[in-house]
């Protein structure tokens, strides 16, 4: 049985056919895919992940998912995955960006000195 995932940590549930895993979005995660895809820029990772890329989609489950059989998942992946892939990689991204810019808004502002 996979674990609850948790929205605070940039985590969502994600069904490929009968199988359920849980993504999770993460600086590290995030670098390593864009390795693997040769994606540099953030706005095009994240768009690649939501966009649900047949190319792209396996090498994802590989990167990010944290809980569950990510290999039974590739196995499973078909182009009738597509929506929920979409709904889970939205939340998921929308969750570790606020959480990105609730830590920010927590950073003292002060003036940055040149070394």
């Amino acid at each position: 049985m996979i674990k609850l995932p948790n929205p605070l940590r940039g985590e969502a549930s994600l069904k490929i056919g009968i199988v359920d895993v849980v993504v999770g979005i993460e600086f590290d995660r995030l670098a390593a895919y864009s390795e693997v895809t040769g994606i540099d820029e953030m706005s095009s990772v994240l768009q690649s992940l939501i966009s649900f890329s047949p190319r792209r989609a396996k090498p994802a489950l590989d990167c990010f998912v944290i809980d569950g059989d990510a290999i039974a998942a590739k196995a499973a992946l078909t182009a009738a995955d597509a929506t929920a892939w979409r709904k889970s990689f939205t939340m998921a991204i929308a969750a570790h960006l606020a959480k990105a810019d609730a830590r920010g808004k927590e950073q003292p502002q002060g003036n940055v000195q040149s070394p």
